[in-house]
């Protein structure tokens, strides 16, 4: 049994600046007049792209936005550092299950639990199927719901319990011969089941 290490999604920040909070700063009307103040400056040292700028110009004129949009939102805005746990789908029920295959995890590697107890608990984790059999009544008008109530409706229904021992009627020796007579054995012999095997039921 393996398992997958987790240690690709770390908590730390990467170096990379993958943005910034926009809101923020345009909640910030100070902040956002001196991002404003300091686009313009740039922009005024700028020339003027014309109807006959080439292709070249255009890439250019578009390095220096991208450079100078960044530049500016660095110094005004607070930068972004985005971890896994950044992520919009990273929520409270994938950190928990994260948090629980972390300690599993250790807790194997430390040989804390065995192979087999990891398997009978991930059983448990197991989404369980639900009972697709509807309701059903019984033979005195109650109700099974549950599994176990059902199981307990059916057995009882298909299988109800056996008449008490029946009070033995006891014959004296001397009179058996007189307890049976013609008619009881030609019934005894003529009106048994054809496929029926020889030999005590």
């Amino acid at each position: 049994m393996e398992w997958a290490s987790l240690e690709w999604i770390s908590t730390t920040p990467s170096q990379d600046v993958t943005g910034w909070q926009i809101q923020t700063l345009q909640a910030n009307p100070q902040a956002l007049e001196e991002a404003k103040e300091e686009w313009q400056m740039r922009i005024q040292s700028r020339p003027y792209l014309g109807d006959f700028c080439s292709s070249e110009d255009l890439a250019g004129e578009a390095v220096w936005i991208q450079e100078a949009l960044t530049a500016v939102l660095n110094q005004h805005a607070k930068q972004l550092q985005v971890t896994p746990q950044s992520k919009c789908w990273w929520g409270s029920e994938i950190r928990e299950a994260h948090r629980a295959y972390s300690q599993a995890r250790q807790a194997w590697q430390g040989h804390e639990i065995s192979t087999t107890e990891l398997r009978e608990a991930l059983d448990y984790t197991k989404p369980k199927a639900m009972a697709m059999t509807p309701t059903l009544r019984g033979p005195q008008g109650q109700l099974a719901s549950s599994i176990d109530e059902k199981e307990t409706l059916i057995h009882e229904t298909a299988f109800p319990q056996a008449p008490g021992d029946r009070q033995e009627v006891e014959i004296p020796q001397e009179s058996w011969h007189g307890q049976v007579d013609e008619e009881i054995v030609k019934h005894a012999l003529f009106h048994q089941a054809v496929q029926k095997a020889p030999g005590i039921d």
